[in-house]
């Protein structure tokens, strides 16, 4: 097996398909630790699926409105229009429609590299994969898992590199810094900003800061910032050398949106039947969904291979 792309959907199936001793070929000469989002998941299913130990936790979200006003309440229509026109430049149903306070699993800092680790030395950095790398894997009958962008891979395959649809998208910057010294934090909460602010959401998993943006924030002179926040949004103030800052995450696709489902479809179905390229992750099938939904989709190619290899077996005997 060949899996194209060592981020989260990669590694999380190569882990789960180790039988398969599977080969992860990742463009980058690192592993693409630019996530940048919060690792809060909606059950406990990726812990289960790699062994690992996630923390329960329960996430209290509000938002903060133009008055400068907090509220944890149910979101106004303006409220929720505005916000999600400013993350898509759509008027769409967005993550800020409900505010009640819901469970979560956190996964480790380290959760990437726990993630490669579980894959042995399987892992080849500096493998950017084109047309005719993808056509020699065909040839070999290996089954691909496919991480690339849906509209990447389009672009390679025959019948579809001349079709150029347009596969919308929002990039995104996310600033993440620790919080440190006192008072103690320990907190997991979100707050959304549906004004004018350049940032969308700010969140605090543990004593970690999340806030993402829709321009690139500076790297330089974000403390005083940062502190504001906390203080004036969370309620908790610290002195600026308690925030230490950690880094700056881009993420190119960010906020995607929808496309032609038929076409959508269609390309997925052809890639899996004629090709033996599973699309696996959100990129790759171009739909908004989690983690958690990607280990469902990774047991269900796990039986496509399954059953192919059987009914293969049965012609030839």
């Amino acid at each position: 097996m060949r899996i194209i792309g060592a981020g989260m959907a990669g590694l999380l199936a190569g882990n789960m398909l180790r039988r398969y001793q599977p080969n992860i070929l990742e463009a980058n000469r690192e592993l693409p630790d630019n996530h940048g989002a919060l690792l809060r998941f909606r059950s406990n299913v990726v812990a289960e699926a790699v062994g690992q130990q996630f923390r329960e936790v329960s996430v209290m979200k509000a938002i903060r409105h133009s008055t400068g006003m907090l509220s944890s309440g149910p979101p106004d229509l303006s409220q929720v229009n505005r916000y999600s026109i400013k993350v898509t430049g759509r008027a769409m149903p967005r993550s800020i429609m409900n505010l009640d306070t819901v469970q979560r699993w956190i996964a480790p800092d380290d959760f990437l590299e726990v993630l490669a680790q579980g894959v042995g030395g399987q892992i080849f950095l500096d493998s950017y994969v084109n047309m005719d790398g993808i056509r020699g894997m065909v040839e070999q009958g290996l089954p691909i898992i496919s991480t690339i962008p849906m509209g990447s891979l389009m672009s390679m395959m025959p019948g579809w590199d001349d079709r150029e649809p347009i596969f919308p998208r929002t990039p995104i910057w996310s600033l993440r810094a620790r919080i440190m010294g006192l008072p103690e934090v320990d907190v997991h909460q979100t707050i959304y900003y549906p004004g004018r602010e350049p940032f969308y959401r700010a969140s605090i998993t543990g004593n970690l800061l999340t806030v993402e943006y829709l321009q690139e924030p500076a790297a330089v002179g974000q403390t005083e910032g940062l502190r504001l926040i906390l203080q004036n949004d969370f309620g908790i103030e610290v002195k600026p050398e308690s925030i230490t800052f950690k880094a700056i995450y881009f993420q190119p696709l960010g906020k995607i949106l929808p496309i032609d489902e038929e076409m959508r479809r269609e390309f997925i179905l052809e890639m899996t039947d004629r090709y033996k390229i599973y699309s696996l992750g959100r990129f790759a099938t171009w739909r908004q969904i989690l983690l958690d939904d990607v280990v469902n989709d990774i047991r269900m190619i796990d039986k496509w291979i399954t059953g192919r290899d059987s009914y293969r077996r049965r012609i030839e005997s």
